[in-house]
């Protein structure tokens, strides 16, 4: 089990196998698109004649360049609370004469002066081509440039969710009212706020009972739990067992 430090989009043309990712199995399958964001711990078992590519970058070779820090936040695919950060092809993607995926690597081969433009450009195609692909699969709205508010408390609580539990907290960080927050949120996720901060937390709680040997009051106070029996009701509310029994039941598969 190891995480790393950038986003990765991992394309597989075949082969067969799971890919753990956190708390989630996948059996990967070809013409699959898996999509991984930093810190998230990975595992494969039973893997065979796995082909295909690992597209990693930073967020700031993108972020940067473009001068909008909310890039891969407005991506659907990552970050994505609800619903599995993968999507299967019907066929191959991106089939040009000269697939476009090897025109990346050509140019990583054969490295210019001026490689690091083009590179990005290729790259930010690619980027919002598997978003629309990724949003159709899934029903969801594909636009990246609408509903900024709704980018920033994407991003909002992947900053602060381990420190801040209340939508007024977001509210007052976005400077925008509860029921005007809750309404952007509903639109463009499905989900209210206050479901979209349980669903990571709910994750955090669950990585950290797996990956970790921390004590649940090691976990509730690090997660800004203001006593570890909060955290137990919380958490028994969503998957009606307590951490122990979480814990207990997924270290013994």
């Amino acid at each position: 089990m190891h995480q790393r430090s950038h986003f990765e989009i991992i394309i597989f043309r075949g082969g067969s196998g799971f890919l753990q990712l956190d708390t989630k199995t996948i059996e990967v399958t070809r013409n699959m698109f898996v999509f991984v964001t930093p810190e998230q711990r990975r595992c494969w078992t039973d893997t065979q004649y796995i082909l295909g590519y690992s597209l990693q970058f930073e967020q700031n070779f993108m972020s940067e360049f473009f001068a909008d820090a909310l890039f891969v936040y407005r991506l659907q695919y990552f970050y994505n609370p609800s619903l599995p950060t993968y999507f299967i092809a019907n066929g191959r993607l991106f089939s040009f004469k000269h697939d476009i995926l090897e025109e990346l690597i050509n140019e990583l081969d054969h490295y210019q002066n001026d490689s690091a433009h083009l590179l990005r450009s290729i790259l930010y195609y690619i980027l919002i081509k598997l978003n629309r692909y990724y949003c159709n699969f899934h029903g969801l709205e594909s636009t990246t440039q609408g509903n900024t508010v709704a980018f920033q408390l994407k991003e909002a609580i992947e900053r602060y969710f381990s420190q801040m539990h209340r939508v007024a907290d977001y509210s007052k960080i976005l400077g925008i009212s509860r029921i005007t927050l809750n309404k952007v949120a509903k639109n463009q996720y499905g989900q209210t706020v206050h479901e979209l901060i349980s669903h990571r937390l709910l994750r955090e709680i669950k990585v950290k009972l797996i990956f970790t040997h921390m004590s649940i009051s090691e976990i509730a106070y690090a997660l800004n739990f203001s006593e570890p029996n909060n955290l137990i009701r919380f958490f028994k509310k969503h998957t009606s067992l307590t951490p122990l029994q979480y814990r207990k039941q997924k270290l013994s598969n």
